[in-house]
């Protein structure tokens, strides 16, 4: 992530199968945006993507896809970031026919660090 932010230049080629792999994740999530509508996207997550969280919070958005947070030195993205009530629901959207331990990890992981940064999940 860090070469995302601040060295572009130097990050690795993504091989055609990488790409797939990415195209293919894309195409899941947007099918799951289909299904939490109404929402905003962070198009440049990488750069100030946790005060633009914020903004879109103070402006009273609901649905947010990629929404961040920085806090304790802890940077996460949610692929969907959900009002309820007085809480907030994290949404991780996988192409995967099961749920794996690392994906309970990252979520677990986003979970910590949006509460961090003083989110109720």
């Amino acid at each position: 992530m860090w070469l995302y932010k601040h060295r572009k230049d130097l990050k690795p080629e993504v091989s055609e199968s990488q790409q797939a792999i990415f195209d293919q994740g894309y195409e899941v999530e947007n099918y799951a945006r289909e299904l939490l509508p109404k929402g905003v996207e962070i198009e440049d997550v990488f750069s100030d993507g946790d005060k633009k969280t914020k903004e879109l919070i103070d402006s009273g958005v609901e649905v947010i896809y990629q929404a961040s947070v920085m806090a304790d030195g802890l940077w996460v993205m949610a692929d969907i970031f959900v009002k309820n009530g007085d809480n907030w629901d994290i949404y991780e959207v996988k192409s995967s026919t099961e749920v794996k331990n690392e994906h309970l990890a990252d979520l677990c992981f986003q979970k910590i660090a949006f509460e961090k940064g003083g989110f109720k999940i």
